[in-house]
């Protein structure tokens, strides 16, 4: 493991550590320690993005992506469809579904992963679909703190546990 990878891990203990904290007091964190996390997701967002890189000539990605499955239920006015992501990022994810939505159409998403982090319900903007696969990416707007931080504990997770 690189020198790196140790740091990473490390950060993210301290990084489950206060939200575990958070969570568990059901108080926010303190000033000092919202810095501490930001820190904390900055410097490990910028060794996952380091390990993404795209071929030459590619546009860089803004937020590191993983290979995660959380199961997803896509919400469209009146209707729900159960699906799978097959990647995920603080920005937004990638879904297989059923369905056939419109570039720029605006769905609520639950995203459930697995004990003890609770569902969580936020809002995607559906950012492109292929037909063929039956996939579809959509772009996270207007996340909650609670979000963010459950999405960027569960990307760094998977991607420290995958590298």
């Amino acid at each position: 493991m690189s020198a790196f990878a140790s740091r990473a891990v490390r950060l993210l203990a301290e990084l489950v550590e206060l939200d575990h904290h958070a969570r568990n007091r059901k108080l926010p964190l303190t000033h000092a320690q919202r810095e501490r996390r930001r820190a904390i997701c900055r410097e490990l967002s910028q060794w996952a993005l380091s390990q993404q890189k795209g071929p030459p000539g590619a546009p860089n990605r803004q937020f590191p992506r993983a290979s995660l499955r959380l199961k997803v239920q896509l919400i469209d006015g009146t209707r729900a469809v159960e699906s799978e992501s097959r990647s995920l990022s603080v920005g937004g994810l990638s879904v297989s579904a059923p369905i056939a939505p419109e570039v720029g159409q605006t769905m609520v998403l639950r995203l459930s992963p697995v004990a003890p982090d609770p569902p969580v319900m936020v809002t995607g903007v559906v950012v492109w679909y292929d037909s063929d696969r039956q996939m579809l990416g959509l772009r996270f707007s207007d996340l909650s703190d609670e979000a963010r931080a459950l999405l960027e504990r569960l990307v760094f997770t998977n991607l420290l546990d995958s590298g």
